[in-house]
C-alpha cells in the first residue's frame, strides 16, 4: 500500500511536471514560431493523458491493497462477514478489474487515435519555410534546452522506478517523457539552427517529430491487437498495452537484449529463452557470425558488371585502368578491402542546366495552364530556377564613329547532355569531373554570348560570330556552342563527349517586357496600315480594271507611253536623253525586283503557281511586261536611234490603246460602254434631225399654207395639252369673246395677276 501511494505521488508529480512543460514549450511555439515546438507541444499533450491514468491506475491500486488488508483483519478477528459475492466483499478489487480489463485498452486505442490524428495534422500544417523569429531564437533555444533537461532527469528516475514490480506502470511515462525530453532537444536544435543561418532544420527536426507520433500510435495499435490475443497465465505480470516497447528501447539502451527476451518470452506466454533452439543458437552464435563475415567477404568478390556500365578495379584505394570491367557479365577480384570496384554508367546520358541558379520563392512563380499543359509568359517570374543575366556585347564595326560596344542583357538556359567514354579519365583525372565539366560549358557560354547580337544579323562580319540569339539564330549558336564545349573538354581530357546543347530558354529580362511589348505594338500597327493600304489598294485596282493584275498592266502601259513621250530626241538633245533614259532603266529595274519578290512571297505562300511568260492577266504576265519595258529601254539607250524611240512609242501607244480596249470589267470599262452609248445616242439624234427637216423640206414646198396651218395647230397641240379645242371657220373680227374662269385653274397663269392657280383679281 505505501508503494502504491509512492507511485501515485510520482504520477502526480509527473503530471504537473508534464504540464508545466508543455506550457513552456507552447510559449515557446508562439514566440518564436518554431515548428519543432510545435511537434513538441503536439506530444507533451498526450504524455498528460498517460501520467493521468497512471494516477488512476496507482490510486485504484492502492484502494484496492488497502481493502485487502482491512479484510485480512476481519478474517482474522471473526469469520461472520465472509461472502461468497466477492463483488460485494471488495469492491475495490472489482474496480481494479474494470480498470486493468476495459479502461486501459479503451485508453491506448484513444491513445494511439490522439498520435495519429496530431501526425497528420502536424504534416499538413508543416512547412519547407522556416518562419522563425531569429530575435527570439537564443531565448528559446535556452529554455527548450532547460526543459529537455529536466523532463530527462525525471524521466530516468521514473524509469528507475519502473523497473520495481510495484511500480512497473512509471516505466512507460519514463519512456514517454524521454521521448518528449528528446523532442524538446530537437526543438532547441531547431531554434539554435535558426539562430546560426540553418532554418531548415527545424522543419526536419517537425517532420521527425511527426514521424515519431505515427510510428508510436501505430505500435499502440498492434499492442492493443496483440493484447486481445495474448495468453494471461497465473501469477503472470501484465504488461500495459500503453507500455511502448521501442520508448522502453530508447529509455533502457543497456537493457535491449533482456527486454527483447522478455518480450519474446511475454508474447509466447512461456520461456522462450530456456528452449533447446534457443540455447543451441546462443551457442552456435560466434561460428554463425564468422560464417555471415566469410560469404560477406566472398560476396564482395563478385562483380557484376550490366548493360551500358564500366567497372574500374582498385587494389588498397589505387585504380588499374588496365582491369577496365566493361563488357556484360559475372567477374571476380579480390575480396574487400583489398581489391574494390568502381561503377560508371557509360550507357546514360548525364544532363544538366546552364544559366539556372538558386531556387525561385512558390510564391513568385507565375504559371498557366493551355489545353492541359503548364504554360509560362516570360514576362512574367517563372520556373523553378533563377534565370542567370548573360550580357551580350558585340564588338564595335570598323567603320563605326564610336569605339564603345552595344552591350544588351538577355535571359539564357541551356540543357547540355554528354556521355562517358573514358571512365578512368572521368573517374581519376578530376577529384569532380561533372563540376568541371559544367564550369567549362558555362564558361564557354558566357564567351559565345560576350559577341552576339538579340535579333539582328552582322553584315560583313565574322560568319562564327553568333547572331540573333532570339530568332533564327538559335539553332545555329547552339550547334556552335556544343562545337566549343566539346573542344575545351577534349583539351582537358575528362574521357566524355558532348551529345547535344539545346536552349530552352531565350528571352529579354522580365523588367524590359514593357519596351518589347511596344516594339511589338508598332510592328503591328504598321502592318496593320500597310494591310490596310494594300486592301484599298486592291479593292481600287478591282474597281478600275475588275482585278489588280489587268489594273496595273494597264496602268504600266499607259505609264511607259507617258515616260517614252516625255523622252527629248536623242540626236538634238544626246545629254538630255540620256539622264533621262538611265532614271527610266534604273526605276524600271527597280519595279522589276520588287515585282519579282511579292511574285515569290505568294508562291512560297501558297497564293499563285510560279508561271512564266505572258498567261494572261497575272502578275508573271505584268513581270513579263517589265522585262519587256526594260529591254526596250536598254535597246534604246544602246541605238541611240530617233526611228527606234518612235517606233517603241508607236508601239506603247498601241499597246495602251489595246488594254484599254480588251477591258472587260471595272469601272474604266464601264466609262468606255457608256461614252460608247451616249456617242452612238448623239450622232443617230442628230443624224435622224437632219433626215427629217429634209422631208419637211420637200412638204413645205408642195403646200406651204396647208405645212404652216399643221405646225401652227401642232403648236397648239404643245402648249394647250390636253384641253379641247375647236377650228371656227369665221372672219376673226366678228366673234365676241367669253372667258369662263371658273373650273378652269391653271390656264394662263399669271395674265392678270400673282396667282399662282392663275385666278384674276
Amino acid at each position: 500500500m505505501i508503494a502504491q501511494r509512492r507511485g501515485r505521488n510520482v504520477a502526480g508529480a509527473g503530471l504537473v511536471l508534464q504540464l508545466a512543460f508543455t506550457a513552456v514549450m507552447l510559449a515557446i511555439w508562439l514566440i518564436t514560431g518554431s515548428q519543432a515546438a510545435m511537434t513538441a507541444v503536439l506530444l507533451l499533450t498526450g504524455g498528460a493523458a498517460l501520467w493521468l491514468v497512471v494516477l488512476l491506475l496507482f490510486y485504484t491500486r492502492q484502494l484496492e491493497r488497502r481493502e485487502a488488508v482491512e479484510l485480512e483483519e476481519i478474517a482474522s478477528d471473526s469469520s461472520i462477514f465472509q461472502s461468497d459475492d466477492n463483488s460485494q466483499t471488495q469492491p475495490m478489487a472489482t474496480r481494479l478489474a474494470l480498470v486493468e480489463r476495459w479502461i486501459i485498452p479503451i485508453f491506448t486505442l484513444l491513445w494511439a487515435g490522439w498520435h495519429g490524428c496530431m501526425a497528420v495534422v502536424a504534416w499538413g500544417v508543416i512547412e519547407p519555410e522556416s518562419q522563425i523569429k531569429t530575435e527570439y531564437s537564443s531565448q528559446g533555444t535556452l529554455f527548450a534546452i532547460l526543459i529537455g533537461f529536466l523532463a530527462f532527469l525525471f524521466s530516468r528516475y521514473s524509469t528507475g522506478m519502473g523497473t520495481q514490480r510495484q511500480w512497473r506502470p512509471l516505466r512507460a511515462t519514463g519512456g514517454y517523457m524521454l521521448g518528449g525530453a528528446l523532442m524538446v532537444a530537437g526543438a532547441g536544435a531547431g531554434l539554435l539552427g535558426a539562430w546560426q543561418g540553418y532554418p531548415e532544420l527545424d522543419y526536419w527536426i517537425a517532420m521527425v517529430g511527426a514521424t515519431m507520433m505515427m510510428v508510436l500510435a501505430v505500435e499502440l495499435v498492434i499492442n492493443f491487437v496483440l493484447d486481445m490475443f495474448r495468453p494471461r497465465l497465473p501469477g503472470q505480470e501484465p504488461r500495459l498495452s500503453f507500455d511502448s516497447r521501442l520508448l522502453n528501447l530508447l529509455a533502457e539502451p543497456d537493457r535491449v537484449g533482456h527486454s527483447l527476451a522478455d518480450a519474446v518470452n511475454y508474447q509466447f506466454g512461456f520461456e522462450v529463452s530456456r528452449t533447446w533452439f534457443y540455447r543451441l543458437l546462443v551457442k552456435s552464435f560466434i561460428p554463425l557470425a564468422v560464417l555471415g563475415m566469410a560469404v560477406l567477404i566472398a560476396i564482395s568478390s563478385i562483380v557484376i558488371v550490366n548493360e551500358g556500365q564500366e567497372h574500374i578495379i582498385s587494389r588498397f584505394g589505387r585504380p588499374d585502368p588496365a582491369r577496365s570491367l566493361k563488357e556484360p557479365g559475372i567477374y571476380f577480384k579480390l575480396p574487400w578491402p583489398v581489391e574494390t570496384s568502381r561503377t560508371f554508367d557509360t550507357g546514360r546520358l548525364y544532363e544538366f542546366q546552364l544559366g539556372a541558379g538558386h531556387d525561385q520563392e512558390p510564391e513568385i512563380i507565375e504559371t498557366g495552364t493551355f489545353e492541359g499543359r503548364e504554360m509560362a509568359l516570360w514576362t512574367e517570374e517563372h520556373g523553378e530556377h533563377e534565370e542567370q543575366d548573360f550580357l551580350l556585347a558585340v564588338p564595335p564595326r570598323k567603320n563605326s564613329k564610336h569605339n564603345a560596344a552595344d552591350v544588351s542583357i538577355i535571359k539564357l538556359g541551356a540543357s547540355v547532355q554528354y556521355r562517358i567514354t573514358d571512365a578512368y579519365k572521368f573517374g581519376y583525372t578530376y577529384s569532380d569531373a561533372s563540376g568541371m565539366i559544367e564550369a567549362l560549358s558555362s564558361r564557354e557560354m558566357v564567351r559565345y554570348c560576350s559577341s552576339a547580337t538579340l535579333d539582328t544579323p552582322i553584315p560583313g562580319d565574322a560568319k562564327d560570330r553568333p547572331e540573333a540569339l532570339m530568332t533564327y539564330g538559335r539553332g545555329p549558336a547552339a550547334d556552335r556552342l556544343k562545337i566549343l564545349i566539346d573542344k575545351a573538354i577534349k583539351d582537358l581530357d575528362l574521357g566524355v563527349k558532348i551529345v547535344s546543347v539545346s536552349f530552352v530558354i531565350v528571352h529579354p529580362p522580365v523588367e524590359a517586357a514593357e519596351s518589347f511589348e511596344k516594339v511589338i505594338e508598332a510592328r503591328l500597327r504598321q502592318h496593320q496600315q500597310r494591310f490596310q493600304a494594300q486592301a484599298q489598294a486592291v479593292t481600287t485596282l478591282s474597281g478600275v480594271a475588275g482585278n489588280r493584275p489587268s489594273a496595273l498592266r494597264l496602268a504600266l502601259a499607259i505609264s511607259i507611253s507617258d515616260k517614252l513621250d516625255s523622252l527629248p530626241s536623242p540626236a538634238d538633245e544626246p545629254e538630255q536623253f540620256n539622264r533621262a533614259i538611265d532614271e527610266h532603266i534604273r526605276v524600271a529595274k527597280r519595279q522589276t525586283a520588287e515585282l519579282e519578290k511579292e511574285i515569290q512571297q505568294d508562291a512560297s505562300r501558297g497564293r499563285i503557281a510560279p508561271q512564266a511568260g505572258d498567261a494572261g492577266d497575272s502578275l508573271q504576265a505584268l513581270l513579263s511586261d517589265h522585262q519587256t519595258h526594260t529591254k526596250n529601254l536598254e535597246r534604246l539607250k544602246n541605238d541611240k536611234a530617233a526611228k527606234l524611240l518612235e517606233t517603241l512609242r508607236a508601239d506603247a501607244e498601241n499597246r495602251a490603246d489595246d488594254r484599254l480596249a480588251k477591258l472587260k470589267t471595272g469601272s474604266a470599262s464601264v466609262m468606255i460602254a457608256q461614252a460608247s452609248a451616249q456617242r452612238w445616242r448623239q450622232e443617230l439624234s442628230e443624224r435622224g434631225k437632219a433626215e427629217s427637216f429634209a422631208r419637211q423640206t420637200l412638204l413645205y414646198e408642195a403646200a406651204p399654207q396647208v405645212y404652216m396651218l399643221d405646225r401652227w395647230l401642232d403648236a397648239w397641240d404643245q402648249i394647250l395639252d390636253g384641253r379641247h379645242k375647236r377650228v371656227i371657220g369665221l372672219d376673226p373680227n366678228r366673234i365676241e369673246h367669253w372667258l369662263k374662269w371658273e373650273g378652269q385653274s391653271g390656264v394662263l397663269p399669271g395674265v392678270f395677276g400673282n396667282d399662282a392657280n392663275g385666278a384674276g383679281q
